[in-house]
C-alpha cells in the first residue's frame, strides 16, 4: 500500500511511519521540520517539506499511485508561546481543505 502521511515529522507522524513501514507499506512522509529529514532518510523514506497551509507546497508531491492519505498535521496552543489564532486556523482548518483537495486530486 502507497500512503502519503502529513504531520509525518511530528512525534506521532514519526512513530507511525514506523510502525507502517514495519508492516511493508511504502510511505512518503510530508511535514514542515526539515531536520526529520534525515531520520526519513535513515529509513529509505521520501520526505517533503510541506506546509500544509500553502497550496503551492503540494505540488511537489506524488499523484499518482497514492492508495492511502494520512492527515496528522496540526499545530497546537501548547507549542507555541502566546496567542496565534489566525495561524492555528490556517494550519488546522485551511491546511486540512487544502489535503482533502489533495486527495480529491490523487483519487483517494
Amino acid at each position: 500500500m502507497n500512503i502519503v502521511m502529513f504531520g509525518a515529522s511530528g512525534m506521532i507522524g514519526m512513530y507511525l511511519v514506523d510502525e507502517l513501514l514495519s508492516h511493508g507499506h511504502s510511505v512518503i512522509a510530508a511535514g514542515r521540520n526539515m531536520q526529520a529529514g534525515v531520520y526519513f532518510k535513515q529509513r529509505r523514506v521520501p520526505y517533503f517539506q510541506v506546509d500544509v497551509s500553502k497550496t503551492a507546497d503540494f505540488h511537489m508531491l506524488p499523484k499518482k499511485n497514492i492508495d492511502v492519505v494520512i492527515h496528522l498535521a496540526a499545530i497546537m496552543p501548547a507549542t507555541m508561546k502566546g496567542s496565534f489564532p489566525h495561524k492555528y486556523f490556517e494550519i488546522n482548518t485551511l491546511g486540512t481543505l487544502n489535503v482533502l483537495e489533495y486527495c480529491k486530486n490523487c483519487g483517494v
